[in-house]
């Protein structure tokens, strides 16, 4: 009986490659898998400083929302109380549907002694802006509350970020620091210089005695995750 040694050795190695082929096409259909799943995941990030619309990806069911009200404007150096914060959400979860169409309205900050813009995330979440502070401790849900003038009450801070610093001026009267949201608060006015801005959703501060006008409070934000 004759043997073909070579013959053999095709046959052996042909067999080997069909194995190692059906593994990496295993593999790929995996990785493949892997791939879809990290997509249609916790798969990307959207955030609006304007207005505009948010379109749910496809095969995406749930997202997550971090968004806050515009703040209020810094009162005027005949209270120099700091503006409030605006309300806001860290990361909250709504169900969605895949392709789905949700307006964006962002509040916008207050100028000085009004009240900032709400922020609306379509029918899901409303967010209240700043309100006046003629009560110092008038305030949103969550949106911290602004100092009153010349340090008398200081402004209050949120988990995120830190309320703004009250400027003693002597007797003349400092403008109070405006309540944190998302975003720290501002500096109340001084007779040596003007207060800084606030950060997103944190309130104005206040003016000074000499009756300088309170600063504006910060513009909302949303972030969408999904």
């Amino acid at each position: 009986m004759s043997y073909d040694v070579g013959a053999w050795v095709i046959n052996v190695i042909s067999s080997i490659l069909t194995t190692i082929n059906s593994k990496v096409s295993t593999i790929s259909s995996q990785v493949s898998t892997v791939d879809s799943k990290v997509t249609t995941g916790l798969g990307g990030v959207q955030v609006f400083t304007s207005n505009g619309t948010f379109v749910v990806p496809s095969n995406v069911k749930k997202i997550w929302i971090t968004a806050c009200g515009g703040g209020c404007g810094g009162m005027d150096g005949s209270s120099g109380k700091g503006g409030s914060g605006g309300d806001w959400i860290y990361r909250k979860t709504y169900s969605v549907s895949p392709n789905q169409s949700i307006p964006i309205t962002v509040g916008a900050g207050g100028a000085g002694g009004n009240s900032g813009g709400s922020t609306v995330v379509g029918n899901l979440i409303t967010l209240s802006g700043g309100l006046i502070t003629y009560d110092y401790d008038t305030h949103g849900i969550n949106g911290g509350h602004g100092g009153t003038g010349n340090g008398t009450t200081l402004a209050q801070s949120t988990v995120f970020a830190h309320g703004g610093d009250t400027r003693p001026d002597g007797s003349t009267g400092g403008g109070a620091g405006g309540g944190a949201s998302l975003g720290r608060g501002g500096d109340g006015n001084h007779r040596n210089g003007g207060g800084t801005l606030p950060g997103y959703g944190g309130g104005g501060g206040g003016g000074n005695y000499r009756a300088e006008s309170g600063l504006p409070g910060g513009s909302g934000l949303v972030i969408i995750e999904w």
